[in-house]
């Protein structure tokens, strides 16, 4: 494969990394959204995020004034300065209290837990899929051009699922059929496009008299 398409598609670039001699024995192929939702429950559950979330309700309970207060907090993105002003001097009023409830609280070792159970609970997932590295193993992973999830459903650790597959076997971006982030014909990076056509007035069979043909 020539070097100028090498560099312009990334599969085509991961293929030219490889060189021509390598011959995996075996050969699997992962769509991105589907291995995150089908692993969503169990990836939350070696996480620890479940537990983190039983920590904030009971820790709600505990302290209800903590509570009250983060639910009173108003939110700075609105466009009056009047009353970003006056929301400013609630949160002022209020941080010298949550501050000393901070660093009362075990907030910081949670965030330092949970940030390395999210690691090991990839590492599990890969682990699960490649049981042992094997360079000879090859990962087809879908180049899914929606990487920050869909509306309404928390995004998947797409990138760091990859760079947990990458040290068990080795992966390669594969395009995807009109969801891919490279075009397959010019090997250049798609972009969105917003098309513009003209509206027609539609004819129901209700405006029609009966008498009509």
């Amino acid at each position: 494969m020539p070097e100028e398409i090498a560099e312009e598609d990334t599969f085509a670039k991961e293929l030219f990394k490889i060189g021509p001699d390598y011959s995996p024995n075996v050969l699997i192929g992962i769509d991105p959204q589907d291995a995150v939702s089908c692993n969503s429950r169990v990836r939350r559950h070696l996480a620890r995020v479940n537990e983190f979330r039983l920590y904030n309700k009971n820790l709600e309970r505990r302290e209800p004034w903590h509570a009250g207060v983060i639910r009173a907090m108003p939110s700075f993105k609105i466009s009056s300065y009047a009353l970003y002003f006056q929301y400013l001097q609630f949160f002022w009023k209020h941080l010298w209290f949550l501050l000393a409830f901070s660093t009362e609280q075990a907030f910081l070792r949670w965030r330092f837990t949970q940030d390395r159970a999210k690691m090991k609970a990839l590492d599990t997932l890969a682990k699960r899929l490649v049981p042992k590295a094997n360079k000879q193993v090859c990962i087809a992973y879908r180049d899914w051009s929606r990487r920050t999830g869909i509306k309404g459903h928390a995004s998947g650790p797409v990138k760091r699922f990859v760079e947990a597959l990458k040290r068990r076997a080795t992966v390669i971006p594969m395009d995807e059929y009109r969801t891919s982030i490279t075009c397959s014909c010019c090997h250049q990076c798609l972009k969105q496009a917003r098309l513009f056509i003209k509206l027609k007035r539609m004819k129901w069979a209700s405006d029609r008299k009966s008498g009509c043909p």
